[in-house]
């Protein structure tokens, strides 16, 4: 089964026996999905294809179509990337059903003001569950 250590507001969470605590699942899909829209891209020093441009979004005027437009564009890209990443991932050790992205149906966005937007991706996992995965950018 996949896993990954849990992240909260950047930091590595420790449980109250003073372990790293984990994800798996769906959890961790979302913290995927998390990490990707709040990683600017080419940022990370061991995989410069992760992340998106998102962040470059805060503070630009474009209208709200546009807007939508290259808001979905990126968030489709990093999709690809993390479906791409678990089949590499698949070679070495099983993903969960809960984890696997088989179909995205959807990116919804709320733009809040200049600097930050609400975000929802609908996923449906291999699992068959469909997913709204929501966050706020700033």
């Amino acid at each position: 089964m996949s896993y990954d250590v849990k992240v909260s507001d950047g930091d590595w969470v420790i449980d109250n026996l003073g372990k790293i605590s984990i994800v798996e699942k769906y959890d961790k899909l979302a913290q995927d999905l998390d990490r990707m829209i709040r990683t600017p891209k080419g940022t990370d020093p061991f995989d410069s294809s992760e992340g998106s441009g998102i962040s470059d979004l805060l503070g630009k005027r474009l209208d709200n179509d546009l807007f939508g437009s290259v808001l979905s564009k990126e968030v489709y890209n990093g999709i690809n990337n993390i479906v791409r990443k678990q089949q590499l991932q698949s070679l070495k050790q099983i993903l969960s059903d809960e984890e696997s992205i088989y179909q995205v149906n959807g990116v919804i966005f709320n733009q809040v003001g200049l600097k930050s937007f609400g975000l929802g991706v609908s996923i449906v996992t291999r699992y068959g569950q469909k997913n709204i995965f929501v966050t706020t950018v700033k």
